[in-house]
Parts: structure tokens; C-alpha cells; sequence
């Protein structure tokens, strides 16, 4: 089984490397970096979760779900914000309206097992192969198919 990979970006070195470790810690590979700028030089197709942080200086996760977008990723993203849970959501519908996958949102701080569960949700995901094009859709993905219309 392949293993996931994983890019952090936080302007904060310190989270950055609490999430690197916690992801290394449950078997994901990790790429992180503090410094938003160098995301486009980072970023491949063959990431499976991204982890941004919405406020960072330079160039913020918006502008980076924007990036993603123009990339047609298929990387499922984490977002992550101490600031208001309202404008956490906010970010978190602009992502879906721009046909990203979206594990979630997290306000800082948050624990381990919420960051653990992100990941858990990434990996029970179905991938589409032959052999699951017909599986049942997930309350998840009905929601979205509204929203999306």
C-alpha cells in the first residue's frame, strides 16, 4: 500500500512541526514549510492531504486554496485558523465551491486526536477505482453534491 503524503504550511514553524510529527507519528509522509511562498515549489500531484493554515503573512491559505484549484488537486485539504470559527467556515465553503475535497476544519488549538481523525477521515475515504465507481456515497459526499448542485 502506498504510502500518504502530506504538505504542511503554517507560519508557525513550531505548529508546522507539531503537525509534522503527529502525522509522521500515524505513517504519513510530510513536506512542511513556515513560509507560504514557497507552497507552488512544494506542491505536487501525488499529495494526498494538504494542511493550511488560513491567516499567514506573504500569501494566505485563500490564495492558496486558489492554487489547488487552478490545479484541479485531488489532495484533500485540512483547514486550520485560531482566528473565528465563522471565517474558519467561510474559507472551508470557498474551498468546496471551488470543487475541493475538504476533510475539515480545525480551530487552534486543537488536540492530537482531532488532527488524528482528519487523517483517519482521509484514509476511510473511498478512492475511486473499477472496483468502487457504484460504492454507496457518504453523507459527506451527498452534502456536497447538494451544495454543488
Amino acid at each position: 500500500m502506498k504510502k500518504l503524503k502530506l504538505l504542511v504550511v503554517d507560519d508557525d514553524a513550531g505548529f508546522a512541526k507539531i503537525i509534522k510529527n503527529i502525522a509522521v507519528g500515524v505513517g504519513i509522509e510530510v513536506i512542511e514549510t513556515d513560509d507560504s511562498r514557497k507552497f507552488s515549489s512544494l506542491y505536487s500531484d501525488d499529495l494526498d492531504i494538504v494542511v493550511l493554515d488560513v491567516f499567514m503573512p506573504e500569501i494566505d491559505g485563500i490564495e492558496l486554496l486558489r492554487f489547488l484549484s487552478s490545479k484541479n488537486s485531488q489532495a484533500s485539504i485540512v483547514l486550520m485558523s485560531g482566528g473565528d470559527k465563522g471565517i474558519l467556515h467561510s474559507v472551508q465553503e470557498l474551498a468546496i465551491e471551488r470543487k475541493l475535497t475538504v476533510l475539515g476544519a480545525l480551530q487552534k488549538p486543537f488536540s492530537v486526536t482531532d488532527l488524528e481523525d482528519m487523517f483517519a477521515k482521509h484514509v476511510s475515504r473511498p478512492q475511486p477505482n473499477a472496483s468502487n465507481l457504484a460504492a454507496t456515497p457518504t453523507m459527506a459526499d451527498l452534502q456536497r453534491a447538494i451544495e454543488r448542485g
